[in-house]
């Protein structure tokens, strides 16, 4: 067995051990790793995930995985300012949490993630990873006492079904104009969600994250399509420090007031989608095909 398969094989068994135990602990106790699962269903978890995947692993990959994440996530703000489902009572909550409680937006963003990860790469590992921490993150939210089953439930649903025909219409149709497409449509879904409840902040952090990303992706798909590519160690090393740093921007809108956040999370992801062009522009090279996977 070569290196980097024996390696993928030990990284898998290791992160399935870790969500498995993560699981066991959101039944059993204590809390402390049920906790630290339901983080990693968060936006904020998954933002730095993608820009990395994006920036130093593969730039198409990249884009498809943070086209299936918008698309989910604008339908679940949406379905969120439609509806206005409660969620439990506040003393119930062992974590913090805001906004209607249907469809559970963690639930959303790990099915939306791991279904769109295995459509490309076709890998059962991906698969079997996938089933465990989506499970483990929609439980610990129950758990927790922030959302009622019938939430994840829905969020399972709407994440991969909606990541699911994002991967199938962006493989039908190419990147150009596929990702502009399903990002204008992101789009509408969130400002329809702003304008439904103006005080849920989530939906204009998200309206800010898909505009700087259709603004951004369009212009490297369409000008700069040899930048997708695999990359050498340089253009990888180069992209990666460019979308690590372009985090100081969510980090400051923390302090900032909801309407003042669109831009700054707009100028974020617009910094990650030009990371790969400036790392080529930077230091020249040849770079591999830009294929999906």
């Amino acid at each position: 067995m070569r290196l980097k398969e024996a390696a993928t094989w030990a990284l898998a068994a290791a992160a399935t051990i870790a969500v498995t135990g993560g699981l066991i602990s959101c039944k059993t106790g204590p809390l402390t790793a049920c906790k630290a699962v339901t983080v990693t269903g968060d936006e904020t978890f998954y933002m730095p995930v993608l820009a990395l995947v994006y920036a130093v692993y593969r730039g198409a990959t990249g884009v498809v995985l943070v086209s299936s994440l918008l698309a989910a996530s604008s339908a679940t703000v949406f379905l969120k300012a439609l509806i206005g489902s409660p969620r439990p009572p506040p003393e119930e909550w062992l974590v913090e949490a805001s906004g209607p409680g249907f469809p559970s937006g963690h639930a959303t963003l790990s099915a939306a993630f791991w279904t769109a990860a295995y459509g490309l790469s076709r890998d059962p590992r991906i698969l079997l990873l996938g089933v465990l921490h989506a499970s483990a993150v929609s439980y610990s939210r129950v758990a927790l006492g922030v959302h009622y089953p019938v939430d994840v439930i829905g969020g399972l649903l709407v994440g991969s079904s909606i990541a699911a025909l994002v991967y199938a219409f962006i493989n039908s149709r190419g990147l150009f104009p596929g990702v502009p497409l399903v990002l204008v449509a992101s789009l509408l879904l969130s400002v329809i969600a702003s304008l439904l409840d103006p005080s849920y902040q989530s939906s204009l952090k998200l309206s800010g994250l898909t505009l700087g990303s259709l603004a951004g992706y369009t212009m490297v798909i369409a000008r700069y399509p040899d930048s997708l590519g695999a990359g050498g160690l340089s253009h990888r090393a180069i992209a990666g420090l460019i979308a690590s740093a372009a985090h100081v921007a969510p980090l400051l809108a923390g302090d900032l007031g909801a309407p003042a956040a669109i831009p700054v999370f707009a100028l974020y992801a617009l910094a990650v989608a030009l990371s790969r062009p400036i790392a080529l522009l930077l230091a020249p090279g040849r770079i591999g095909e830009s294929r999906l996977g």
